[in-house]
């Protein structure tokens, strides 16, 4: 959870900026120290949907106490400036997006009006404008020189007195004098914005990312629903991106490889892809990477940012919270969970007590939503009857462990769980 402190400055002179500061805790209220953060903010106007007048990116970095400082109107503009927008308009918007990985995969949005503008901002591109000091003034008086020889206070000869300039100086600065301090209790109200910007950083811990609410997209800009199983926060829906996270394509196969990268539809029909997800060898699920039996394994592979590919650990995990959640086990033995992670279509029927294609109805209890997509091995496998998870833990040089779900069994894994490398199967990725 990040909360915002600070106070909003702005300048009511070149340049046009204002800057805040967050102070980052996590959900244990732990300083977040030392981490990137990626923010891009945009000041609409009319509306919470309107044109972005303005919009700039930051890379930003928490300090040893936590402490995030920008300098909005310093940052990377992106389209339009800070000098063209109608500061003078009572509804602007401030738009405030946030990836807290430190990249440009934005993830957590906020909209707010800003009730009290940057008045300060608006003055300075206001028509009557003034700084304060008298020789700025336009239609000012033509004062002449005041001889040596005229008294203080009386108006000799009919020239203008010190005393009657200074009355004449104070009666000209009176409205401003009021309007300066009217525009310092607007700025005062800038607190008001910066409650508004706490509600969408408040909840960065962990990344800043509410499982369960929040979606996750790839490069291809799919999205993906997400689910909370104990510890872990998962995608609810199988991976079905072409390209690496960095942009880098991913072909599609058709044979197997253990080398290069490949990925394929499932049972070779293009149509299954939206509800089934992609298969790819492992070469690909792990963008190349080495293997990892780490908890967390620290693989991305071909994960969106801030997301990795699980270890065996972790799907050994994810199991054993499955064996103690309630609804999740099938006639009370622990380890039958697979119908908890099964969808309830797709799959071909079986009469075995508690097997995925028995009463597949009351599958998925948990959420997982696990999808039939087969394996590819040289020819299409198992559509409807299997779904088959890539993991980053090796089972020695050729094979990969991977996690499996068979229409006609109870539990997981059942009958193997190394499989090779240049074979292809589906992906679900875990948040970092």
């Amino acid at each position: 959870m990040i909360f915002l402190y600070g106070t909003l400055l702005c300048l009511g002179q070149v340049p046009y900026k204002f800057s805040f500061q967050a102070v980052v805790r996590n959900g244990n209220n732990q300083l977040v120290t030392s981490q990137t953060v990626g923010v891009r903010v945009s000041i609409l106007e009319g509306s919470a949907t309107g044109d972005a007048m303005y919009t700039e990116t930051f890379v930003g970095q928490t300090d040893a106490n936590g402490v995030l400082s920008l300098q909005i109107g310093e940052g990377n503009p992106q389209t339009g400036s800070m000098s063209a927008v109608h500061w003078g308009t009572a509804s602007n918007y401030l738009r405030t997006e946030i990836d807290p990985q430190g990249g440009t995969n934005y993830t957590v949005t906020s909209t707010q009006q800003l009730v009290s503008v940057p008045y300060a901002l608006h003055a300075q591109t206001a028509g009557n404008g003034f700084s304060g000091n008298y020789n700025d003034l336009t239609n000012k008086p033509n004062v002449p020189v005041i001889p040596s020889n005229v008294s203080y206070f009386n108006n000799d000869a009919n020239y203008l007195t010190e005393a009657r300039l200074n009355y004449l100086i104070d009666s000209l600065l009176s409205p401003y004098v009021h309007t300066i301090d009217s525009l310092n209790a607007l700025v005062n109200a800038q607190a008001t914005v910066i409650g508004n910007l706490t509600n969408a950083l408040d909840t960065l811990a962990n990344g800043g990312f509410r499982c369960g609410i929040y979606k996750v997209s790839d490069f291809d800009g799919n999205e993906y629903h997400t689910i909370q199983l104990g510890t872990q926060c998962w995608m609810k829906e199988n991976l079905r991106t072409t390209h690496f996270s960095n942009g880098m394509p991913i072909p599609m196969g058709s044979t197997t490889d253990y080398v290069n990268p490949y990925c394929y539809y499932p049972n070779n029909q293009s149509a299954n892809t939206h509800s089934y997800g992609l298969l790819y060898n492992w070469t690909a699920a792990m963008n190349s990477t080495s293997a990892s039996s780490s908890n967390p394994s620290g693989v991305q592979g071909i994960c969106p940012t801030g997301w990795h590919l699980p270890s065996e650990a972790e799907w050994n995990i994810l199991s054993n919270y499955l064996h103690s959640a309630e609804g999740a086990v099938c006639g009370g033995i622990n380890d039958n969970v697979a119908k908890a992670l099964a969808s309830t279509t797709g799959w071909v029927s079986s009469t075995e007590p508690c097997a995925v294609g028995n009463e597949p109805w009351d599958n998925n209890a948990s959420g997982f939503s696990a999808m039939p997509s087969g394996y590819y091995n040289g020819i299409y496998s198992a559509f409807a009857s299997s779904s088959c998870f890539w993991s980053t833990t090796e089972v020695g040089n050729t094979n990969a462990f991977q996690f499996g779900i068979l229409h006609n069994s109870a539990q997981v894994n059942v009958p193997f769980s190394g499989y090779g490398k240049n074979n292809a199967m589906s992906v679900r990725c875990v948040l970092n």
